[in-house]
Order: C-alpha cells, then sequence, then structure tokens
C-alpha cells in the first residue's frame, strides 16, 4: 500500500502530511492509523499536520477514528495543530463546528503557510 501519511517541511518547520484524496472508507482509516502511529511515536509536544480530504466522505466509522487519533495525542500530552484542504464552502461552517481549533485552508500551499505560522505559538 501507498503511504498516505508523510512529512514534509515547509519553511523550516516539519508538517505531518495526512493525503486522503480520493479514498475510500477502509483506506482512508488505514491512513488514520498510520497518522496517529507518527503522532505518537513523534518526539515533539506540538504537531503542525496538514490534512488533504479532497474527494472524500466522511462516515461515522471515520469521525470516531478521528476522536481516537485526537484522544490518544492529549493523552500523551501532544497538541496537534491542524489544517485542511478539500473541503467547499459551505461544508466548512459545520466542519468549523466539528472541528474547532482547526483552520480550513483553500489550497495546500495557504495551509502550509498557516501551519508554518503556528510553529512558535
Amino acid at each position: 500500500m501507498d503511504t498516505h501519511v508523510k512529512w514534509i517541511e515547509h519553511k523550516g518547520e516539519k508538517i505531518l502530511l495526512s493525503d486522503y484524496t480520493d479514498l475510500d472508507e477502509e483506506r482512508i482509516l488505514e491512513a488514520m492509523e498510520e497518522a496517529r502511529r507518527e503522532i505518537l511515536s513523534y518526539r515533539k509536544k506540538v504537531i503542525l499536520m496538514l490534512v488533504d480530504i479532497t474527494n472524500t466522505y466522511t462516515t461515522g466509522r471515520v469521525k470516531s477514528k478521528g476522536e481516537a487519533v485526537r484522544a490518544a495525542a492529549r493523552e500523551k500530552g501532544v497538541t496537534v495543530k491542524t489544517a485542511i484542504v478539500g473541503i467547499t464552502a459551505m461544508k466548512k461552517v459545520i466542519a468549523a463546528i466539528v472541528k474547532p481549533g482547526a483552520h480550513f485552508a483553500d489550497s495546500i500551499e495557504e495551509a502550509k503557510d498557516w501551519l508554518a505560522s503556528q510553529a512558535d505559538k
């Protein structure tokens, strides 16, 4: 299986990229587990994470897995600062309620710039 989770660098900052573009539910869940392992193995207390959900759909199982990943990070004392791309304008309003604190960007570059700006905060 191709990895959909990898570390990238932008403006000198490490960012965990979780690319769920065009994935079905099972592959998203597998990739989310991969992201969880990366988050828990990372040695710093703040993780910058870019999530691309272009052409994907959230299901109950995906939502539950996301909650479990966030809970695991919290239990380890890790703060995950998240930028999300691939959401249409109307869905951003709903997503902001479901995922408070996340930044909803219009492009990968905008998301990377926002994350880099959050590194010292």
